[in-house]
């Protein structure tokens, strides 16, 4: 995203404290404190308000290995869903996913502990816009939100978020929230492959 901004990653990275050489090292980990510094530092030098939503559409399965082809071959949103719930220690110790189903709704929401830094509104805009376009490659349009709760708001407009995840939108939330249809989501795609599924599940348990 940086680059089609026509800005330096490794020389951002370096002024947020980063090592841009730990990008090639197996197993690294950049400090939380260190990469929400990076997302401020990025989003001001891009100048662009929709700085998240371009993250987010760069975003492939395959950005998170064995999970994003866990997430494209499940057999239902509802078995997506939950894959992101189990596996998102694994892609972010800075607070987790978690899942509550009732007999209305499915939400997918954050949780934050008392160490977890807070990101910005860039980096909860680009994990929404990176949730809501894998899931769509699993099951198309039933894969839409009926809703999109953010904590904080940005200097984007609500329309804009309109335009991008397709549902309505609000700010204030104590956790981000991500709202489908229980019925809908729970419904098979034509797309899911359970053998696929499990082999993605055995892989990311081994990250684990």
């Amino acid at each position: 995203a940086l680059q089609q901004y026509g800005l330096d990653f490794a020389g951002l990275a370096r002024g947020a404290g980063l090592d841009p050489g730990l990008l090639t090292e197996p197993n690294a980990r950049y400090p939380a404190v260190a990469l929400q510094k990076l997302w401020e530092i990025s989003a001001a030098q891009s100048g662009d308000p929709l700085f998240g939503f371009r993250v987010g559409n760069l975003v492939r399965p395959g950005t998170f290995h064995a999970l994003g082809l866990g997430i494209v071959s499940s057999t239902s949103v509802l078995a997506a869903l939950r894959r992101i719930e189990r596996y998102s220690s694994v892609v972010s110790t800075n607070g987790r996913f978690v899942l509550l189903v009732d007999e209305k709704y499915a939400r997918l929401e954050t949780r934050r502990t008392e160490l977890t830094i807070m990101p910005s509104p860039q980096y909860f805009d680009a994990a929404v816009v990176t949730i809501c376009r894998i899931l769509a490659l699993c099951a198309g349009p039933t894969a839409v939100p009926v809703l999109v709760r953010l904590p904080q708001q940005s200097d984007a407009s609500i329309e804009a978020y309109r335009r991008v995840l397709l549902c309505p939108i609000e700010f204030g939330a104590e956790n981000v929230e991500i709202v489908f249809d229980a019925q809908l989501a729970a419904r098979p795609v034509l797309t899911g492959n359970p053998e696929l599924a499990a082999e993605a599940d055995r892989m990311s348990a081994r990250y684990i």
